[in-house]
């Protein structure tokens, strides 16, 4: 039994599985595609079964499991395990993939992590190209330059007059620079048809490789890698299509995408042909990493493709001493993967700048997470996608903590296979043109360093009021400025806030006042203020948000609201100028605990589930009962609640629900959470019973209890949903739990009978990190 309780104590605990519930078995089905015949559902972060990244603690042991490696014991079964090097193996010490039958690929992952020679084990994570198709048609290039010229609009369908000067002022710049050969841009991508007229002359040719002769003469463990390499097929031939099809006719084979982005770095200027790339001149290493997609039978792609991709970008620049500057990313994906956060790291620690797409779900990247966008990492830069309007695209991912800056991505006309030129819109659109700025800012000045790069890209950019609250800079990127702002050769760092202090608090609020420095020292205008936290008692650094400064000298505050269960630490004041250079204020702030960590979470011996009670008569799958009338006013996170919303997939919720458009056929199913998440907990006000992907309609349903005035029970009686995976289906199990709720702000959770085969989460969550989780209940 786990109890949530209202205290004025800051206690640590944990939870421990009590016998009823037990572990997920046939765990396979976490790789579920989600997929129905009639809608489609939220899905959980996509692997490849059978397949494992593991991390072992050295390479000598990393290397001796590849010999031999004992079987695996979990849940009473035996699990045997071929452990080899891959491509990209070499990017990170003892990192192998490991081999296993599908159906035990997330046994053996539990498995290897209790292993005292590994550091970590990990599922193999699906990655996606990140692009919104339509109709080819032919426009301007108007993320290079507008004037307001007519464009296809592929929102409306229309032709319509832009926004001028809604660009990237790329015409401005090539006044100081058109670009250099000897800057070379990895796209990790599709693959790029090298022989396109407009790309040919900037395709990137290795030097220390000779055509056609079937030997590896440079040395680098790839054979006539002369223009890259395919990741995804493992091969020289870095274009593949179009021109391969199925039996019934389907293009399999496109490399549209890739040659696209390829385009829009590096279409050759001043050719008399087609379109023009950031960069008139550039060399452009093609890193194949994408398959095709829904026709295909194996992922699109997957993180062991683009580490692989990343080892051989890093390994050409330290070892053999090509000038990779910068790689592109438009692709995505669920599920956080160590190994390609090291990986990227890596890239990083070698002068190789990531730029990443953010993604095309309009969703917020600060609460629903989208990789390899969303790591942490200094070498990295995250880009919504804008329209020649200066908005935010439709389309975009945002987030004001995790999406860094914006750059035009719709009705983006560039290179297609076949000397052909189409419109495309994505967040993939919006990458390469950051990509292409830096390899001119790397043109211009040689010596940048990976940080300079970022800092000025980020900083430097227009200030667009659509962006603000959903892009960390607030900016559309520039290229103009950038190079215009490094042409300054500023040294000179903002002075530190002056008189930086709490102004008013109020529980988790707090209001934070400082006068206003400038971009030198205490005069002109500073480019960015961000504020973060650091906890006093685990060290932890939490990034609470930015603002654009005010003119020197002039007062300026901003109010935010602490995560959950800090109670004390330092606010930290950062004031940058438009190259990044910074200057650091900071104030010290303790949080009453009953405000900041109200609830105590605690365990017991599994006691009987309640009997009886009233039926919701919520029969189905994917369905809400709304504003149901609690019999009392229920304390939750300071708040009374009179009222509860029930999802027929295990939980609670106080504020609005996540919902969908529902089928024709079962238009009662609105209900949009059955990708249960922990990051998507810390979004809602709720209580995540046994939060899974769940249905109360084979014979079950939700019974309400109220054994006396001070309490009442919510109790499930449901199967899990017959997910559909890569390998087959977790099939409909048995689900028995219940929620009790009681007047003074108690919550007790109760397990009983079957429960297996899950993949859920169990806490509560005001609506904001840090969530309280159940993590020994969360899968």
């Amino acid at each position: 039994m786990l109890v949530f309780s209202l205290t004025f104590l800051l206690i640590a605990s944990s939870a421990l599985f009590p016998a009823s519930l037990a572990a997920p078995q046939d765990s396979d089905s976490l790789a579920s595609l989600n997929n129905r015949t009639n809608k489609v559902k939220s899905s959980r972060a996509e692997f490849v079964p059978g397949e494992i990244l593991v991390r072992f603690r050295t390479e000598e042991t990393a290397a001796s499991k590849e010999r031999a490696i004992a079987p695996l014991r979990a849940n009473n079964q035996e699990i045997a395990l071929d452990v080899q090097q891959f491509e990209g193996s070499e990017i990170i010490e003892g990192l192998r993939v490991a081999h296993v039958a599908p159906e035990q690929t997330l046994d053996a992952i539990e498995a290897l992590n209790k292993r005292a020679d590994v550091l970590y084990a990990e599922p193999n994570y699906i990655r996606r190209k990140d692009s919104v198709p339509n109709d080819p048609s032919f426009g301007s290039l108007w993320g290079l330059r507008n004037t307001g010229q007519v464009g296809f609009n592929d929102l409306t369908g229309t032709s319509e007059p832009g926004k001028p000067d809604a660009d990237i002022d790329a015409d401005e710049a090539w006044d100081i620079t058109t670009g250099s050969r000897s800057v070379v841009v990895g796209v990790i991508d599709e693959g790029i048809d090298i022989n396109h007229v407009d790309l040919q002359a900037n395709i990137w040719r290795n030097p220390g490789e000779t055509p056609g002769n079937g030997r590896d003469d440079d040395g680098n463990g790839f054979v006539d890698d002369v223009n890259g390499w395919d990741f995804y097929h493992n091969d020289a031939s870095v274009y593949d299509g179009p021109g391969t099809f199925t039996e019934d006719g389907q293009q399999i084979e496109k490399d549209s995408h890739g040659t696209h982005v390829a385009g829009t770095i590096g279409a050759v200027g001043n050719n008399g042909v087609g379109v023009v790339g950031v960069n008139h001149q550039v060399s452009i290493m093609s890193l194949k990493i994408l398959g095709a997609g829904a026709t295909d039978t194996r992922a699109p792609s997957s993180v062991r493709t683009t580490v692989a991709a990343y080892n051989y970008a890093e390994k050409m620049k330290r070892d053999f001493g090509i000038n990779i500057r910068a790689v592109n990313n438009s692709y995505g994906g669920g599920g956080k993967s160590q190994t390609e956060l090291l990986a990227i790291k890596a890239l990083g620690d070698v002068g190789i700048l990531f730029v990443a797409s953010a993604g095309n779900d309009t969703e917020n990247n600060d609460a629903i997470a989208h990789y390899p966008s969303n790591y942490d990492a200094p070498n990295l830069l995250a880009v919504a996608a804008t329209d020649r309007f200066d908005n935010l695209a439709s389309f975009s991912d945002f987030g004001a903590n995790t999406v860094t800056v914006g750059a035009p991505g719709r009705s983006i006309l560039s290179t297609t296979p076949n000397n052909t030129y189409s419109l495309f819109s994505g967040t993939s659109m919006a990458s390469p043109h950051v990509t292409g700025a830096a390899a001119l800012l790397c043109a211009a000045y040689p010596n940048l360093s990976v940080k300079q790069l970022r800092d000025v890209l980020l900083l430097s950019g227009d200030i667009i009021p659509s962006l603000a609250g959903k892009v960390y800079s607030y900016r559309r990127m520039n290229v103009n400025n950038a190079l215009r702002a490094l042409a300054e050769n500023d040294a000179t760092a903002p002075a530190a806030a002056g008189n930086l202090q709490v102004a008013s608090q109020n529980g988790r609020s707090v209001t934070l006042q400082w006068a206003a420095p400038g971009d030198d020292g205490n005069s002109g205008q500073a480019a960015l203020n961000e504020v973060s936290f650091r906890d006093a008692i685990t060290g932890t650094s939490l990034l609470l948000g930015t603002s654009l400064p005010v003119a020197p000298g002039s007062t300026q505050s901003i109010t935010f609201t602490l995560p959950y269960r800090h109670t004390s630490g330092t606010l930290i004041l950062r004031v940058f100028d438009n190259v990044g250079t910074a200057s650091t204020a900071s104030v010290n702030v303790t949080l009453d605990a009953a405000a900041a960590d109200p609830y105590t979470q605690t365990t017991s011996a599994a006691t009987g589930l309640s009997t009886g009670g009233t039926a919701l008569g919520l029969n189905g799958d994917d369905r809400y009962r709304q504003n149901y009338a609690l019999p009392f006013a229920f304390p939750f996170f300071g708040q009374q609640r009179t009222s509860v919303t029930v999802s027929t997939n295990g939980a609670l919720y106080f504020s609005n629900p996540p919902t969908q458009t529902p089928p024709s056929s079962a238009p009662e199913e609105i209900a949009d959470d059955a990708g249960s998440s922990i990051s998507e907990l810390a979004t809602h006000e709720m209580i995540a019973g046994l939060w899974d992907d769940l249905r109360t309609d084979r014979g079950g349903d939700i019974y309400i209890v109220q054994p006396d005035a001070n309490r009442v029970i919510f109790r499930w009686q449901a199967v899990t949903f017959d997910t559909a995976t890569t390998t087959g289906s977790r099939g409909e199990n048995p689900v028995n739990f219940e929620i009790e709720l009681r007047r003074d702000g108690t919550i007790i959770f109760r397990y009983g009978s079957g429960n297996t085969k899950l993949f859920s989460v169990v806490g509560i969550s005001a609506g904001a990190p840090d969530a309280y989780v159940v993590n020994s209940h969360s899968f």
